[in-house]
């Protein structure tokens, strides 16, 4: 019998513990999108063709302001990964010394960017002076954007949201020794759960179409 998680047969609807996104493969090649926390949100579903998030127009709307609901993006990043997050073992106090899993240590997300000017750099910092260390309010968030025509977001009812980041820092040019262009390196800071609530929106254009 074939494992359903790799068979992705129609039957894993009825797995509860399994979710909409299990058979989908974003890829390893993306552009992460910035914005600003305003309590508003960013895109929302095809009911609202203004604000919808599968729409290349809609994007490049918000990518051409200068307000605060603009959007930075950076150029392709290659093999980008998020770092796994783990839970904390806990030992209680009882006569069996039972353990208890409780909420993880934030991670940190490492980042390269190939072939970045200085006015591009200059933007990103402009966005990353948003974001607080972790354990304070932030008003910094970003979007996944990958090669497969979709991207990761936290939705509510019809609307969706940046995911949340903190501790947001990126480097000074660096001139490649192997390539005569100059990259950059950064990082962010998730939480624990990070991905609780969030989802991968398939989209209806190719992110790397998008100019920033």
């Amino acid at each position: 019998m074939p494992s359903l998680i790799y068979a992705c047969s129609p039957t894993i609807a009825t797995v509860a513990s399994l979710t909409q996104n299990i058979c989908k493969h974003p890829g390893k090649e993306v552009k992460l999108a910035f914005m600003q926390i305003l309590g508003t949100a960013d895109f929302t579903t095809s009911a609202t063709p203004g604000t919808d998030i599968t729409l290349q127009s809609v994007w490049t709307d918000k990518l051409a302001l200068s307000t605060t609901s603009r959007i930075v993006l950076t150029p392709e990043l290659e093999n980008f990964a998020i770092p796994a997050t783990e839970a904390r073992a806990v030992e209680t106090q009882s006569a069996r010394r039972m353990v208890r899993l409780a909420n993880g240590a934030a991670i940190s997300v490492p980042f390269r960017i190939d072939s970045i000017t200085a006015a591009d750099v200059a933007e990103i910092r402009k966005m990353f002076a948003l974001s607080n260390r972790f354990g304070q309010p932030t008003k910094l968030a970003f979007m996944p954007m990958y090669e497969n025509n979709m991207v990761r977001a936290k939705k509510s009812t019809t609307n969706y949201f940046g995911i949340p980041i903190y501790s947001a820092q990126v480097s000074d040019p660096i001139k490649s020794i192997e390539d005569d262009w100059d990259y950059v390196t950064g990082s962010f800071m998730l939480p624990y759960g990070w991905s609780v609530g969030t989802e991968l929106v398939d989209i209806a254009f190719s992110p790397f179409d998008l100019l920033q």
